[in-house]
């Protein structure tokens, strides 16, 4: 097949010399497999382990046959909710993805919109006063008459391969919701691998409940089937969070190994630059893993030789996808570092406040709104709304600077209640108490006392970066919720006792958990006008 796409002109399958798509695409498919032949043929007997692996996880399914039929039953969930009950219905508000990655079949970086004749004439295009009138699409990067994303690229660098066989557009929104079923399944298989090795001794409710929870719970359903505001940011954030929830998957399960994958680091590598390719910030989080896990294989008692392959297998990819970063800056505004958020056309001069945007000033504030801001309950259907965000100062000895803005948001504790099992690790490592010691041996502990490291480090640094912004917004948790809602579950099944005094501690996990789902579906609801709508039209009885 690659040899046909070189020679096609001169054997007569193409008319043209020139490459189109078609040609591209035979092209470098014949160059996959010749690829996929050579791995194979370099590493049979790896690639074997993990065939038999997979048949092994496919063998234990009628034992855990609730976990994938409650998986389903998630995703169709998922589909109504994000075709607002159509089922059929995928309008997407935002094409930003989709235009960047047209721009790159182009051999460019900029997007394919021709700015306004107005806003090149005008001296300092980002002060919004001065362009008062003038059309500019929204929350894009103008440099040099040329409109830019901020947001990282590599979900267009995706769209980009998907267009060389596929024509039709692909908006923010349908990418939003692919991402999002991504990041339920490598969280369920995350919290599958952590109990079938951890937690199996537990009653199995436990998990199935835990895998509804992933699935329905907490605010981040708002990110996931908010139909009207699912755009170029939720794309990115969840885009990213699948790419870090995967490399997450990936390095845990190299790690706690008796002997450390080195191809599973590599691939945790590929999988976390990407993730820092979609969104920038995720690079604090990743850092501290790559600390963690560089300390964890120094510590193994294996020869430097080979720690030095596991570390190189880990960092060679980041380091590539600095690089490549670096280079996608410098192509479009001369600084490797450089984005493309001080060149944003904001509701605000971003450049006179660019030093504001984040700062200390802000968390105390922050941390109210992302954690205690209440929701709304009313008497109409759906019961629950979102509150605007406190943008006033709730104790006197701080202030808050003018810069700060609070979109409507409702605080975890009342979105995801279940979160207070997020602390029972901590508290088990303080006081020496763990309810499920006798189940796991020394080792054991040790590996899962990484874990736990790894997720709360990440959680914590990922927040912490919030509360110094100086937006507050419901779609920011979507940064921090994959990482907490894992370390809560992990929590109550490390928490839970015998069965033989478990009937408290269970009753109020499942209230807790019941409340997280409830409360979100319904937030979800409530966001969602048109789904608002169809529900009154199908259930008249509803008060609204």
């Amino acid at each position: 097949m690659a040899g046909a796409a070189v020679f096609a002109d001169a054997i007569g399958i193409s008319q043209r010399a020139e490459w189109g798509r078609a040609r591209m695409g035979l092209f470098l498919f014949g160059v996959f497999v010749i690829v996929c032949a050579i791995l194979y043929y370099q590493y049979t007997n790896k690639i074997d382990s993990i065939l038999l692996g997979t048949q092994r996880l496919i063998k234990s399914f009628p034992s855990h046959y609730l976990v994938f039929l409650m998986t389903v039953m998630v995703i169709i969930i998922y589909v109504w909710f994000g075709s607002s009950g159509k089922w059929t219905n995928w309008k997407s508000s935002t094409y930003y993805y989709d235009n960047l990655a047209r721009s790159f079949l182009n051999s460019t970086l900029y997007l394919p919109l021709d700015p306004d004749p107005k806003l090149l004439a005008l001296p300092n295009p980002y002060d919004p006063l001065a362009r008062a009138g003038i059309d500019v699409p929204v929350d894009v990067s103008f440099y040099e008459g040329k409109f830019y994303i901020y947001w990282g690229p590599v979900p267009a660098l995706i769209l980009t391969a998907i267009y060389t066989f596929f024509q039709a557009r692909i908006g923010d929104y349908l990418l939003t919701f692919g991402f999002v079923c991504g990041i339920f399944l490598v969280q369920t298989s995350l919290l599958f691998f952590i109990w079938k090795r951890y937690f199996y001794h537990l009653p199995k409710w436990t998990l199935y409940l835990s895998v509804l929870l992933l699935g329905l719970g907490g605010s981040l359903m708002l990110l996931r089937h908010n139909y009207e505001s699912a755009k170029i940011y939720e794309a990115s954030i969840t885009g990213a969070q699948f790419f870090f929830m995967s490399g997450l998957l990936a390095a845990l399960t190299a790690a706690t190994r008796s002997s450390i994958s080195a191809w599973r680091l590599a691939i945790a590598g590929i999988l976390w630059a990407l993730a820092i390719g979609t969104r920038q910030i995720l690079a604090v989080p990743i850092g501290f893993i790559i600390f963690a896990l560089t300390v964890w294989i120094y510590k193994t008692e294996v020869s430097i030789s080979k720690k030095s392959i596991q570390l190189l297998s880990l960092a060679l990819p980041l380091l590539v996808g600095f690089i490549c970063l670096g280079w996608y800056n410098w192509a479009r505004f001369g600084s490797v570092t450089e984005s493309g958020l001080y060149y944003q056309l904001a509701g605000v001069n971003l450049q006179e406040h660019y030093r504001e945007l984040f700062s200390a000033a802000y968390v105390f504030q922050n941390l109210y709104n992302y954690l205690f801001n209440a929701i709304e309950f009313t008497k109409n259907f759906p019961f629950v709304f979102l509150a605007q965000g406190t943008e006033t100062p709730f104790f006197s000895f701080y202030s808050v600077p003018a810069m700060y803005y609070a979109q409507p948001i409702a605080g975890i504790l009342y979105t995801f209640p279940f979160a207070i099992f997020s602390s029972m690790p901590f508290f088990a490592a303080v006081f020496k108490w763990n309810a499920a010691q006798n189940f796991i041996d020394a080792s054991e502990r040790t590996y899962l006392n990484l874990i736990l490291c790894i997720l709360y480090g990440s959680f914590l640094l990922a927040f912490g970066f919030l509360l110094l912004y100086f937006w507050v917004g419901i779609r920011f948790l979507g940064d921090v919720l994959p990482a907490l809602m894992t370390l809560s579950i992990i929590g109550f099944w490390q928490g839970y006792p015998s069965l033989k005094h478990s009937r408290l501690y269970a009753v109020i996990a499942g209230v807790l958990a019941s409340a997280s789902v409830l409360i979100g579906i319904l937030l979800a609801i409530s966001t969602n006008s048109a789904l608002v709508k169809l529900m009154i039209q199908h259930f008249p009885f509803l008060p609204h």
